[in-house]
C-alpha cells in the first residue's frame, strides 16, 4: 500500500515559486544546490506551514543571498 499526503499548497504554487527562484539564482549566480535547498527547503516548507506564495519567494530569495561575515581585527577604538 502506498500513501498519500495531503498538501496545504497546488502544484501551481510550487510551479510559480521554482520559476521565480530560477529567475533569481540565475540573475545572482547563484549554485543549482543553493537554488534547490531554497525551494525545497525554505519555499514549499513556508508554503505547508501556510504562508503565502510571496512570502514563500521572499524567503527562497533571502536563503540564496549571500553570506558575508566581518572580519574583526581587533578591539578598542582603533578597531572601528
Amino acid at each position: 500500500m502506498s500513501n498519500v499526503i495531503p498538501l496545504n499548497f497546488s502544484a501551481r504554487q510550487a510551479c510559480l515559486i521554482n520559476k521565480a527562484l530560477k529567475e533569481r539564482a540565475k540573475n545572482t549566480g547563484a549554485s543549482d544546490k543553493q537554488r534547490r535547498h531554497a525551494l525545497v527547503a525554505v519555499g514549499l516548507k513556508a508554503l505547508a506551514e501556510g504562508r503565502s506564495t510571496a512570502t514563500a519567494i521572499a524567503l527562497g530569495n533571502s536563503d540564496m543571498r549571500p553570506r558575508r561575515l566581518a572580519a574583526v581585527s581587533g578591539f578598542g577604538p582603533e578597531a572601528a
